[in-house]
């Protein structure tokens, strides 16, 4: 069953833990976060979340995991600096559900000499408004039979900017990035209870490891956010 987590750490613990691993991106919140939760889990890391909460000192995200894999376990270096909980969440075929969604509507364009850059759908299309192309994108992304779920009308946009992120690049080196962060309510209609409980779990579209492609039913954010 699909489970939501919440998990809380000081922020100042997890700057720390991104300088040890790679000082260069400390200041990128995306990253700091990932380094945070792959250290505290390893290969079980949380991942697609978002950023649910920040103050006091500390950072709270949500993320999706698989309960039916077993529950993650924080490794004992943070066991006593993080709090989590957890929330199930059951699909059901023919229920009609509005989705929260935080995404990065990107693609890869082949540049000279055989090699590849990530770009905002928007800037590959610059002859139409980047909404419409945003909407069209998500049209695409739950058509697919795998999401288990249909589209009905259009995305409604809650906000969209550009974002930059730090990556670490081949040799240990690291490098800026530019793309779009779309935060849309899409309703949809459950076609296959398994496929979309997976989709959850998996999230959608590129950089889900650095806060993007968190899906959540409307029904939860109120719980959870």
């Amino acid at each position: 069953m699909p489970t939501v987590a919440n998990m809380t750490f000081p922020l100042e613990l997890a700057v720390r833990t991104a300088r040890e691993v790679a000082p260069s991106t400390a200041e990128d919140m995306g990253y700091v976060v990932k380094t945070m939760v792959g250290e505290t889990y390893g290969r079980d890391a949380i991942k697609p979340w978002r950023i649910a909460a920040e103050g006091g000192g500390k950072v709270r995200i949500v993320g999706w995991i698989d309960a039916e894999q077993g529950v993650p376990v924080p490794k004992s270096r943070f066991a006593s600096e993080i709090e989590v909980g957890f929330v199930p969440y059951e699909a059901r075929k023919g229920d009609e559900v509005l989705l929260d969604l935080i995404v990065a509507p990107t693609q890869k364009i082949e540049l000279p000499g055989g090699r590849f850059r990530e770009v905002d759908v928007a800037e590959a299309a610059k002859d139409r408004g980047a909404l419409a192309v945003y909407a069209d994108w998500l049209k695409l992304q739950f058509s697919k039979p795998d999401t288990g779920c249909l589209p009905i009308g259009i995305p409604s946009f809650v906000e969209t900017s550009q974002d930059r992120g730090v990556r670490k690049a081949i040799g240990g080196k690291t490098t800026t990035i530019r793309f779009p962060r779309v935060h849309a309510l899409q309703k949809v209609r459950i076609v296959n209870q398994r496929a979309f409980e997976r989709m959850l779990v998996a999230g959608l579209g590129r950089q889900r490891a650095f806060g993007y492609g968190c899906i959540l039913p409307r029904e939860l954010c109120d719980v959870v956010l």
